[in-house]
């Protein structure tokens, strides 16, 4: 009598986004008012589980209804912003939630597949 031997599947790995906050404007978006708005860590949770899967954020995020609008931000046209920041990995993403002032900004870098947490906003200071 011989035994069958257990068939191991292979799934393909997703490669999504390393979530890091090293980068975050602590000094102009404090992280106290953030934490006391609970909608918005919330929608942090998600979006942070999203991003550690997703391939493409730009598509996916608001695809999947994590966000109700997410942007892509230009140094032409957020200035004010962009003087903030020292961020030249890649592109910027501004997510909006609705008809609330909660926003969260993240700049993807794809050659270190991490999501770089810029802002958690809970006004509309930026836009």
């Amino acid at each position: 009598m011989s035994k069958k031997g257990k068939q191991l599947t292979k799934n393909a790995c997703v490669r999504g986004f390393l979530p890091d906050f090293s980068k975050y404007l602590e000094r102009h978006y404090p992280v106290e008012a953030a934490y006391t708005v609970s909608a918005l860590i919330d929608k942090l949770g998600k979006l942070l589980q999203a991003l550690v899967t997703t391939q493409n954020p730009a598509q996916d995020l608001q695809n999947n209804g994590l966000c109700k609008k997410l942007e892509k931000m230009s140094p032409s046209k957020d200035k004010t912003f962009f003087g903030k920041i020292d961020f030249p990995q890649g592109p910027i993403y501004y997510a909006a939630f609705g008809d609330n002032p909660y926003r969260i900004v993240f700049g993807i870098d794809s050659n270190t597949r991490r999501a770089y947490f810029l802002a958690l906003i809970t006004d509309h200071s930026v836009r």
